[in-house]
């Protein structure tokens, strides 16, 4: 699985995004980059050759967003957060 970063609650989306990257390099991946920021509700799905991300009012409907973008039955939710 790939590693990530989740940051809820920074002080604003560019500190979000440093933040994120460093939780991400701390699992001891090296080819981190910020795939998504959102306000409210937000999803990464990912398959050995796709991805996909969602936003919305709930965890749910972020989930299916993603995975509608995402587009194929390989994909599986990587992380989904709700700030």
């Amino acid at each position: 699985d790939p590693g990530y970063g989740v940051i809820t609650g920074a002080s604003s989306r560019d500190e979000a995004g440093r933040q994120a990257l460093a939780e991400c390099r701390k699992q001891g991946n090296k080819n981190c980059k910020v795939v998504v920021r959102f306000d409210k509700c937000g999803a990464y799905a990912s398959s050995k050759k796709n991805s996909g991300i969602g936003f919305g009012a709930s965890e749910g409907v972020a989930k299916t967003k993603a995975m509608e973008e995402c587009g194929t039955s390989a994909c599986k939710i990587i992380v989904a957060e709700c700030e």
